[in-house]
């Protein structure tokens, strides 16, 4: 998504040179007046079309991003751990925040973390499942 996103930002940016250059050989008498009405309507058409299908791209982004982007702090900490064999104090102090040992003997971790691969799976079934293009 994201790089169809630039993909159309830059379709945008090139706008105005295109609609400039188009004026300018209707103004040279190169392009008739119709034929300028027409390619103008057209570059407008495809520019308004490029930027609505932008802003859709760039919300269907933001309502991933604050939930699951790379920099997410719990993956960054998990990651500095991976080549880990055994459980280090370092690991402990980093990924769990307590714990609990009940009088039954049951053992319970907390994390600092919430289950990132839970919280997408409940993300998707929440939102219906990844959308096909």
């Amino acid at each position: 998504m994201e790089e169809e996103a630039r993909r159309l930002q830059t379709e945008l940016d090139k706008f105005p040179a295109k609609s400039m250059k188009v004026y300018l050989d209707y103004s040279d008498g190169i392009l008739s007046e119709r034929d300028y009405s027409l390619i103008r309507e057209r570059y407008e058409a495809e520019n308004a079309a490029h930027a609505a299908k932008l802003e859709e791209i760039k919300a269907e982004l933001a309502r991933y991003r604050p939930e699951f982007v790379d920099d997410n702090l719990s993956v960054t900490e998990f990651e500095r751990f991976m080549d880990g064999r055994e459980l280090t104090r370092e690991m402990l102090a980093a990924l769990v925040e307590r714990v609990e040992v009940t009088d039954g003997r049951k053992v319970e971790i907390i994390f600092r973390y919430r289950d990132e691969y839970a919280a997408l799976g409940a993300f998707i079934m929440e939102n219906g499942g990844f959308e096909n293009e």
